[in-house]
C-alpha cells in the first residue's frame, strides 16, 4: 500500500519483487495496515514496544539449554553392555553379538569354572548417566517462563492436585487479569481502527442492491438479510424482496402479513465499539451450569424455567425439548414470552384508540350533565334560602305588630302611669331582643349557606340546604321568647 500523489487517494500494488502485477485504487479513505500493541514504553524521547514473550526470553533461554544438557548426556551414553569372563560366549559369538538388535529366544553360554566352582552368568550392566542436574533446570525454567507471562498450570488445562472447580476458576482469572494489558490493547486500539476501516468500506463494497447477507447476532445466531432493497422475511427465515407496486400489507407466500425491512449502508454513519469479555459458548456454559444447581436445589422450578436451561444446553435434540417444556408451562410464562405480529399490534393500537375515544365522549356527556345538574341544583338553592329571609322578614315584622297590639290593650286595661310606664319599656325591650334575635338568624343562615357552597366547590357535589319553616308561624316559647319555625333561639345559637 503506498499514497497516491493526489491527496486523499491510495492505491495498492501488487508485486513479486521485480515488477509490478496489478495496481488498483483503494476505495477507503483508511490505509488497512492495523497495529497490534501488547506494551508501549518511552525510554529517553524513544518509543519502544514489548510483548508478552519479550520478559520471558531468558527464562525461555534456560528451558532451552536445560533440555539440551539432558538430551546430549543421554546421547553420550553408550548402551548398557552384557559384562561376563573370558571363554562365557566361545561358541555363541554371533547370537551374543545381535543380541541387541534381534529377538532371541534363548541365549547360551560356556560354563566355565573358578576355584572350584561355577562362574555366575553374564548380566549386563544398568548403570545409567546422571540427569537431575538438567531435569531441576528444566523445572526452573519452566516456573520462571509461567511467572513472567502470568500463566499457570490451570490456564494450560493441567491442574495439579485435587483442586475444586472453583479454585480452578479463580487460578485461571488470575492469570486473565495478568495479562488484561494486552486484552484492552487490542480491543481499544487494534479492533477499533479494525472496525473504523470495515465501516468505511463497507458501504462501498456491499453496493448492489438485493445483496444477501449473512449476520450474526448476540447469541451467535446466523439470519440472513437483504441489503439495500425493502424486504420481507419468509416462515424459513429468508429474505423475500418486496416488488415494486406491492402495498406494505400485501401478505408473503406463507399468507403471513408482511414485516417490511430495509438496510441501507450508505445511509448515516456508524460507530462501533469494543468491549473485552467472556466469549458467548462461555457464558451459555457457565449460565447452563447455574441453572443445573438451581434445578437440582429446587425441583419444582423445572415447569418455569426449564425450557431455558435446555436451550442453552449443547447436544443433540435440546432445542426440541426446549420447545417442548414451553409448550408444557403455565399460561402466564407462556403470555409473557409470547410476540405478537407488528399488524396484530397495530390492530389493538387502533382499537385501544377507539375505546379511549368513546370513554372520553362518554365522561365528556357525563360531566356535561353534571355541570347542568349542578348549576340548577345551586339556582335552586338559591331560590330556597331567599324564601327563608323572606319569611323571616315576615315573621319579625308579625312579631312588632303582635307586641304593638298587646301593648295597646295593656294601655287600654291599665290605669296605673307606674305600671304602664314599665309595660311600656318592657315591651320595647322584648321588641328589640326579638328584633336582635332575628339578626342573628339571618346571618347565621348566611354562614351555613356560605359553608355548603364552599364545600360543593372543592369536593364538586351538589349541595343540600335544609330550611325548615314552621308553618303555623312565630310562636312564644315558655320563656316569652318567638322561635322562628324550628330555628333555633339565641342561646342555642350561641
Amino acid at each position: 500500500m503506498v499514497q497516491a500523489e493526489r491527496a486523499g487517494d491510495s492505491c495498492w500494488y501488487k508485486l513479486n519483487g521485480q515488477e509490478i502485477l496489478e495496481k488498483a485504487e483503494w476505495d477507503g479513505q483508511y490505509i488497512p495496515i492495523i497495529p497490534v500493541i501488547g506494551r508501549e514504553q518511552n525510554i529517553d524521547g524513544k518509543r519502544k514496544w514489548l510483548g508478552i514473550v519479550h520478559p520471558s526470553k531468558d527464562g525461555q533461554r534456560l528451558f532451552n539449554y536445560a533440555v539440551s544438557t539432558a538430551v546430549e548426556t543421554a546421547a553420550l551414553e553408550p548402551k548398557a553392555p552384557f559384562i561376563g569372563y573370558e571363554g562365557q560366549f566361545e561358541g555363541h559369538e554371533q547370537a551374543w553379538a545381535q543380541a541387541n538388535i534381534r529377538n532371541f529366544p534363548y541365549l547360551e553360554v560356556k560354563p566355565m569354572t573358578l576355584g572350584g566352582q561355577v562362574a555366575p552368568l553374564p548380566q549386563r550392566n544398568t548403570a545409567g548417566a546422571n540427569l537431575g542436574p538438567s531435569l531441576a533446570l528444566v523445572d526452573q525454567a519452566d516456573s520462571y517462563i509461567k511467572s513472567t507471562t502470568f500463566v499457570y498450570d490451570p490456564s494450560l488445562g493441567s491442574s495439579a492436585g485435587s483442586r475444586s472447580g472453583r479454585a480452578v476458576l479463580a487460578l485461571q482469572q488470575q492469570a486473565d487479569i495478568g495479562n488484561s494489558n494486552y486484552l484492552d490493547n487490542l480491543a481499544s486500539v487494534s479492533m477499533t481502527y479494525e472496525a473504523k476501516v470495515l465501516l468505511d468500506l463497507i458501504p462501498k463494497i456491499y453496493d448492489r442492491p438485493g445483496r444477501v447477507a449473512r449476520i450474526l447476532g448476540t447469541d451467535d445466531e446466523v439470519k440472513q438479510v437483504m441489503l439495500n432493497a425493502p424486504f420481507s422475511v419468509s416462515e424459513s427465515g429468508r429474505p423475500i424482496p418486496m416488488l415494486p407496486g406491492a402495498p406494505p400489507s400485501s401478505p408473503v407466500p406463507g399468507g403471513r402479513p408482511r414485516n417490511i425491512k430495509r438496510y441501507d449502508l450508505a445511509q448515516g454513519k456508524y460507530v462501533a465499539t469494543v468491549s473485552v469479555g467472556r466469549a458467548y459458548r462461555t457464558r451459555v456454559e457457565q449460565g447452563a451450569d447455574e441453572l443445573a444447581q438451581v434445578l437440582q436445589t429446587s425441583p419444582n422450578l423445572m415447569p418455569l424455567i426449564g425450557d431455558l436451561y435446555f436451550k442453552y444446553r449443547d447436544f443433540p435434540g435440546h432445542l426440541e425439548i426446549a420447545r417442548r417444556l414451553k409448550k408444557m408451562a403455565p399460561p402466564e410464562v407462556r403470555e409473557d414470552d409470547q410476540e405478537l405480529d407488528p399488524q396484530q399490534l397495530l390492530a389493538q393500537l387502533e382499537q385501544m384508540k377507539a375505546e379511549s375515544g368513546q370513554m372520553i365522549e362518554q365522561m365528556t356527556k357525563q360531566m356535561e350533565e353534571m355541570t347542568k345538574t349542578i348549576e340548577g341544583k345551586v339556582i335552586e338553592q338559591q331560590a330556597l334560602l331567599q324564601k327563608a329571609q323572606i319569611e323571616a322578614q315576615a315573621r319579625v315584622q308579625v312579631a312588632e305588630i303582635q307586641a304593638q297590639a298587646q301593648m295597646a290593650v295593656i294601655n287600654q286595661k291599665t290605669t296605673s302611669g307606674d305600671l304602664k310606664a314599665q309595660l311600656s319599656s318592657e315591651t320595647t325591650l322584648l321588641a328589640k331582643q326579638r328584633d336582635t334575635d332575628a339578626k342573628m338568624q339571618l346571618e347565621l343562615l348566611k354562614q351555613i349557606a356560605k359553608q355548603q357552597q364552599q364545600a360543593r366547590e372543592s369536593a364538586n357535589v351538589s349541595p343540600t340546604v335544609n330550611v325548615v319553616v314552621n308553618a303555623d308561624g312565630p310562636a312564644d316559647d315558655e320563656n316569652g321568647e318567638m322561635n322562628l319555625g324550628g330555628y333555633p333561639s339565641r342561646e342555642e345559637a350561641e
